[in-house]
């Protein structure tokens, strides 16, 4: 911004020029848990027994300058959580848990936000198929194959109820057995 003035008599002090920046910007809001998620429909899963949330927020610089995060406030399940020497942290058990949290910058800009967070204990094994792509024989309950056959191997894993297909696969694998030869594939 440039500035300056006139007094009555017409006298002109030299312009002035003042660096401001407008801070528009609303606090981030970050979440953290300390276990693997999967999001499905708008809620973060944890496949687990128990996980550690812990909530930050920061201010966007400007130019490389932020007014800074004045205040935080964080509640799980209506139950305010204290600001602790590791920050804001709750340690979840198993089931539905509501998180709200606020933050404010020294300029008033302010966000709210919340999440749902589902801790639930995977108990389901995944399940697997497997698609052969080329020339197939079947005779007495056995495919044949040639050697220019190849393969699709597909695996979903169950996490809250049978068929949602909702939790994750870590690992795949196939063993291949020709003959002497075995054959084996991971991903």
């Amino acid at each position: 911004i440039q500035y300056r003035s006139v007094d009555y008599a017409g006298n002109t002090e030299q312009t002035k020029q003042a660096g401001i920046f407008v801070d528009a910007f609303v606090p981030i809001i970050s979440y953290g848990i300390d276990k693997t998620t999967i999001t499905l429909d708008g809620k973060i899963i944890v496949p687990a027994d128990s996980c550690r949330l812990t909530v930050s927020a920061s201010d966007p610089a400007i130019k490389g300058v932020a007014s800074g995060v004045k205040i935080i406030t964080v509640a799980v399940d209506g139950e305010a959580v204290p600001l602790g020497d590791a920050g804001y942290v709750k340690q979840l058990g198993e089931g539905t848990h509501h998180v709200a949290a606020s933050a404010e910058d020294y300029l008033g800009n302010r966000k709210d936000d919340a999440i749902d967070i589902i801790v639930v204990r995977d108990t389901f094994p995944p399940r697997s198929r497997i698609a052969t792509i080329g020339i197939v024989h079947r005779s007495g309950g056995i495919d044949y194959i040639t050697k220019n056959t190849s393969f699709t191997l597909t695996s979903v894993d169950d996490l809250i109820t049978p068929g949602d297909g909702a939790g994750g696969v870590k690992k795949q694998s196939a063993e291949l057995y020709a003959a002497q030869t075995i054959i084996r594939e991971e991903s």
